[in-house]
């Protein structure tokens, strides 16, 4: 009973942490399902259904808050729209798209300079054979260029993974063998390489590539770990490279935190212009130094001033969180006004906003409610402020 308790308390986190998730949960309860079905067939033990349905159970009461959620609105349990659907997943899928995606994926993780310049030539040759654009757009996140591994993986939006990715592609190849030597059939290991080769399989399937994927692909490397240590059981040769090689991949590692791009303990020309020692405000905006300082200037002025109800104006991929990370505790009410998606529906009081910021609009005067709010920050370049008086 336990095991399937545990089982949805599992999968019902990790689909509450991240919707990818789901892409990776699919074949763990694919073959859940056929062991629970084989289980009965043998066995006439009708206990396993009542455990799968507490599995279920459990996975919803976790998910059922957002869930009623989303529903409510917008009809989607998942709370994602059409148009935003479209631009994840893929639009078409072909035999040869999918082997694009499968080999556009692994490009990411193959390696820093020299190696990601070879296997960047690879991929555009395999493509260019296979009369398939590398950058189609019906498998390809908007207008995102195919650009493999950085040459400098310090960075946790691309940064690849060499040495975990050749381990686990030996590590496959090694079981595979020996599977096939000893002829063991469907083990648990078989069903295990299964249920990862499936994983990621779906992940190209459904996904349109995008340059950050290299940290989507993170739970497979995870789930990879057993299938290393099976390896390594089965071959003592790998056993003694591995050991031989732990000592650079410490190494490789303390470079990459000691030379972090966003947050570097050292830094220097290969990082982001941000010290230790900067504030933690300043270290949100590492990605977008030109924010810092019309973000702080008014995140002060909005501590300063005890404004409460606070209209936001922002665009798609406008930052909210900056603006009032220093106000836990505070009673500071963040009010989206002019929203045009599902939320629009929900009552939200707005007949008492004592200032606007905006992202979107720079005019002089923005009339809300009957209310005139003025301009503050004309010069600025990303964000303006809006006061009810000049």
């Amino acid at each position: 009973f336990q095991n399937y308790f545990f089982l949805g308390i599992s999968i019902g986190l990790g689909a509450l942490t991240k919707g990818t998730a789901y892409i990776y949960i699919a074949p763990i309860l694919f073959i859940f399902a056929i062991e629970v079905f084989i289980k009965l067939y043998k066995t006439k033990n009708y206990t396993y259904i009542g455990y799968s349905l507490v599995t279920a159970l459990v996975f919803i009461c976790i998910n059922s808050g957002y869930y009623i959620r989303n529903y409510h609105l917008n009809k989607n349990i998942l709370g994602v729209d059409k148009t935003e659907s479209k631009c994840y997943s893929n639009e078409k899928m072909t035999p040869l798209l999918f082997l694009s995606n499968i080999t556009r994926n692994a490009g990411l993780q193959i390696g820093p300079f020299p190696i990601n310049i070879v296997s960047n030539k690879v991929i555009y040759m395999l493509h260019s054979v296979a009369g398939v654009d590398v950058n189609n757009p019906a498998t390809t996140f908007l207008d995102t260029k195919y650009s493999g591994s950085p040459s400098i993986p310090n960075h946790e939006d691309n940064a690849s993974n060499p040495i975990h990715f050749y381990f686990i592609i030996l590590s496959f190849i090694l079981i595979s063998i020996a599977v096939f030597k000893n002829k063991t059939g469907f083990s648990k290991i078989v069903l295990y390489l299964i249920m990862v080769s499936l994983q990621a399989m779906i992940f190209c399937l459904y996904l349109r590539w995008q340059p950050w994927h290299s940290r989507l692909h993170t739970p497979l490397f995870m789930l990879s770990i057993p299938i290393v240590c099976y390896a390594i059981s089965v071959n003592g040769k790998f056993y003694k490279i591995l050991y031989k090689i732990l000592p650079f991949i410490i190494l490789y590692a303390c470079l990459v935190i000691s030379f972090n791009w966003s947050r570097p303990f050292l830094s220097n020309k290969y990082t982001a212009r941000i010290s230790v020692s900067d504030i933690r405000y300043k270290k949100y905006f590492v990605n977008r130094p030109e924010l810092f300082g019309e973000y702080n200037v008014i995140m002060e002025r909005v501590l300063k001033m005890n404004y409460k109800n606070i209209g936001i104006l922002l665009r798609d991929d406008d930052w909210e969180y900056p603006l009032f990370s220093q106000f836990y505790g505070k009673g500071i009410n963040p009010i989206h006004i002019n929203v045009l998606n599902g939320t629009k529906n929900i009552p939200v009081a707005m007949d008492n906003i004592n200032c606007i910021v905006s992202t979107k609009i720079k005019d002089a005067v923005i009339d809300f409610k009957g209310k005139r709010f003025y301009n503050q920050d004309v010069k600025n370049k990303n964000i303006w402020f809006y006061m009810p008086n000049k």
